[in-house]
């Protein structure tokens, strides 16, 4: 069967499940509702305590999130300054004090034992920043536990063709009234699971073909170390983390064919730092203050070679070398009114400065080749100031309206010089209406202004692809016009269906373009548009008999268009798969004290266009299953394996821009090594 025969066979039955569930939740009655207690308060909060995920085991509050029906964790997108990096989960009603910690690795540090109660926050509730996202999670945590917890980890990771990779982490959280000091020390490993033997197919304009075959192996990790401190202050309440990482990262390619052998290989290392301070205060009547300072560095020095042997002959040796130094500073500061007559405010500003020095070489047979804007200087400083009301004209109805407004300059120096200010005006618009219980609809309207990645600014070489890219100084932010309509519908107990709509006008879209006779770059490419329709179904527990079971569905279908640079035509976004999805098993078994189940991401095709090539990455299916025992809270035992069921790239190089005929067509299908993790987990 054809992949996308299957895909499509796969996803129909995935949104045809989702009708059927439609159709039962319709006809469901207001009785059998999940087991979470919908707070009379407010109609958009359910509340779930622990009883609701002991099937599952959990050893954090992260296994525990994860599980609760109709929600899908997010850890913010790539967009501007903190709120845009903010994600939909909380501990205690307040996000991470650093932008560099994720809301799902806070919440991987939180014992499961600590947790009080989750709250499925829906349209808002008094106090709660939801950050433009229709359903955040408030992971309510105890103050009350032991003085002292700690918890040990470590995991062996194994592969068919490759050494194994050893890791560690150590947690320890001390806890002395209201003061709480916690300290994390982790030594782990990176790899790629796509990583294995590629045959590799090259068929060049006269239809000549040669083929090679390719091993591909990755290795490295990271080391660090986080602290943190939380406790009153000057009448109110201050978190404060700091983080110190140092990494490195091996990439190696061995390539061997009938008339040539070659070697490629890429070495990373660096280090980061990160420290955030957030301190939150009552003010007068409903008003309260939050406060942050967050400040960021890195440092980077990377090396690609590549050299092979031809017909006896030694190729000549291509090497790039670059350096690179960033760092990035927020302050924001945010006053709100609690919803006392049903409206609630907040006003804030934040202001925000970001650099990057980088530096690059690149040699072939020992020759320098001028790349350029190899050796640039940007920084950017950027304010912005924003009011948001939310507002309850009904118990089944919350509205929340606001505006922000961000104006910066961005300045560049070094091989290329410029200089661009910019302002966006950010209106954002969200509504949530529950007719009734289990029965809710959300309606979203924003605009939205993308980070720009500072590296686009400065020339790098790919020599896997034998590409050079030419730093772009004139590289602006991509902006989304969003118009969203979401429904949710929970019926049997645990059962939930979610539905979306989603459609954006972009401008600025980011993508390849040419920034020379030889050269490309990142650069913007114009206005488009894109159209998502998501659906997710969470079927109760023990349905079609599978006492102690979990099934979830996932499905996304996106159309994207916009206007290609080099050829005037019409085409998709770059290296977005028009269809995506997953399904998701558990299974509780009590009497072995045991739980196991497996995740199938469905097969994906995601295409790169540049001016010069089309790259395309096809894989038909990822699996992974895990088995998990815990033969008393404080002890369990993971084995997780996972493995591509097929992967395959297909390159197409052209000989001219203007009328594209084609020089090369490169295939390269992958055996990728199937990945085993044993993982073991020990509370002290």
């Amino acid at each position: 069967m054809k992949a996308g025969t299957l895909r499509s066979r796969l996803l129909a039955t995935a949104f045809g499940a989702m009708t059927l569930a439609a159709q039962a939740a319709c006809i469901s009655t207001a009785q059998a509702q999940d087991r979470a207690v919908e707070e009379p308060s407010s109609a958009g909060v359910l509340v779930f305590t622990p009883e609701d995920f002991a099937w599952a085991r959990p050893n954090t509050a992260l296994d525990m999130a994860t599980r609760i029906p109709g929600f899908a964790v997010d850890d913010g997108d790539q967009l501007r300054g903190f709120s845009g990096a903010a994600g939909n989960l909380l501990i205690n009603g307040r996000r991470p004090a650093t932008k560099g910690e994720s809301g799902s690795s806070a919440l991987a540090r939180i014992p499961a034992d600590q947790v009080v109660r989750m709250e499925l926050i829906r349209g808002g509730a008094p106090g709660i920043d939801m950050q433009g996202f229709s359903a955040v999670v408030n992971v309510v945590v105890s103050r009350d536990s032991a003085e002292l917890q700690q918890t040990l980890q470590y995991s062996v990771t194994a592969f068919e063709n490759a050494d194994a990779l050893h890791g560690a982490r150590y947690e320890a959280e001390l806890r002395r009234g209201d003061h709480v000091f916690s300290a994390l020390v982790v030594d782990d490993v990176s790899y790629s699971d796509d990583q294995g033997v590629a045959q590799v197919t090259r068929i060049d304009a006269n239809d000549a073909v040669t083929t090679a075959q390719e091993t591909t192996q990755f290795g490295g990790g990271s080391s660090y170390l986080q602290l943190g401190y939380g406790g009153p202050l000057a009448g109110g309440r201050i978190e404060s983390t700091a983080k110190y990482v140092v990494y490195d990262f091996t990439s190696r390619t061995d390539a061997v064919a009938p008339d040539r052998q070659g070697l490629s290989l890429s070495v990373q290392d660096g280090s980061e730092y990160e420290a955030g301070l957030t301190f939150t205060r009552p003010l007068a009547g409903p008003w309260g203050l939050e406060a942050r300072l967050i400040h960021s560095s890195s440092d980077e020095d990377g090396l690609a070679l590549d050299e092979g042997v031809t017909g006896g002959v030694s190729d000549p040796i291509q090497r790039f070398d670059y350096l690179r130094s960033a760092s990035e500073t927020i302050a924001r500061t945010v006053v709100r009114r609690e919803r006392g007559d049903g409206v609630g405010w907040e006003f804030g500003g934040e202001v925000a400065l970001n650099t990057l020095d980088s530096a690059q070489s690149f040699e072939v047979g020992g020759v320098a080749v001028p790349l350029p804007s190899a050796s640039i200087n940007v920084e950017e400083v950027r304010g912005e100031v924003f009011a948001t009301a939310n507002w309850n004209p009904r118990p089944d109805l919350s509205v929340e309206g606001g505006a922000r407004i961000e104006t910066s300059r961005l300045r560049q120096s070094g091989d290329a010089s410029a200089e661009t200010r910019l302002t966006y005006v950010k209106p954002r618009l969200l509504a949530t209406w529950t007719p009734q219980p289990g029965n809710q609809w959300q309606f979203r309207f924003e605009r939205e202004v993308g980070q720009l990645d500072f590296n686009d600014f400065a020339a790098s070489v790919d020599l896997a692809n034998d590409d050079a890219f030419g730093g772009n100084v004139d590289l602006r932010p991509e902006t989304r016009w969003v118009a969203e309509a979401g429904w949710e519908r929970r019926f049997m107990e645990t059962g939930a269906l979610t539905a979306t709509f989603r459609h954006s006008a972009v401008s600025d879209v980011i993508d390849i373009i040419p920034v020379g006779p030889q050269l490309s770059g990142v650069g913007n490419i114009g206005d488009g548009r894109s159209t998502e329709i998501e659906a997710s179904l969470s079927l109760p527990r023990g349905f079609l008999g599978l006492t102690g079971g979990r099934i979830r569905i996932d499905a996304r279908r996106q159309w994207t268009s916009v206007t290609d640079p080099t050829t005037g035509q019409s085409r998709p976004f770059s290296y977005r798969s028009p269809w995506a999805g997953s399904f998701d098993f558990e299974q509780d078994i009590s009497r072995w004290k045991a739980l196991w189940g497996f995740t199938y991401y469905f097969d994906e095709r995601r295409t790169q266009y540049d001016p010069d090539a089309t790259r395309t990455l096809n894989t038909d299916g990822y699996l992974s299953a895990f088995v998990e025992y815990k033969p008393d809270p404080s002890l369990s035992v993971r084995l997780t394996v996972s493995s591509w069921l097929s992967i395959n790239t297909e390159r197409t190089l052209y000989a001219d821009r203007v009328n594209r005929n084609v020089a090369l067509v490169e295939r390269r299908d992958v055996d990728t090594d199937t990945v085993f993790r044993l993982q073991l987990r020990k509370a002290l």
